[in-house]
């Protein structure tokens, strides 16, 4: 299943929602459980879907998929989901403070170990 971020999946649920779709189909649409859904509307004050059926088609058309950041600390970050978090500035890796450095070298390592190609500049990489 994919992982919610707010930054980037709030603008579609928005979206998907005045296309009149259910929370269910709106998941479906994004790879997401029906309960992340419906707790991100909520979160949005967004109500309750104003048709209870619907044809599965939106209003407009859906807009194009985000393209994968090149941000290399943001690729390290969704890499070690969610064993990193963020706390007043700072990174944590498993509730330890970590430089973005050592963040992207962590994430480097295990894209290694999964078989994808490393990010970030050579300093960062293992």
């Amino acid at each position: 299943m994919t992982v919610y971020f707010p930054d980037q999946h709030d603008k579609i649920l928005r979206h998907l929602f005045q296309c009149k779709l259910s929370d269910a189909q709106i998941a479906e649409r994004l790879g997401m459980h029906h309960n992340t859904i419906r707790r991100n509307r909520q979160r949005l004050n967004l109500g309750l879907p104003k048709k209870p059926y619907n044809t599965g088609r939106p209003d407009e058309p859906l807009a194009p998929a985000l393209p994968e950041p090149t941000n290399p600390v943001l690729m390290a970050v969704r890499t070690l989901y969610p064993r990193v978090s963020e706390k007043n500035g700072h990174y944590l890796l498993d509730g330890v403070p970590i430089s973005a450095p050592d963040l992207v070298r962590a994430a480097n390592r295990k894209r290694v170990d999964d078989g994808k190609q490393q990010i970030g500049p050579e300093a960062w990489r293992v």
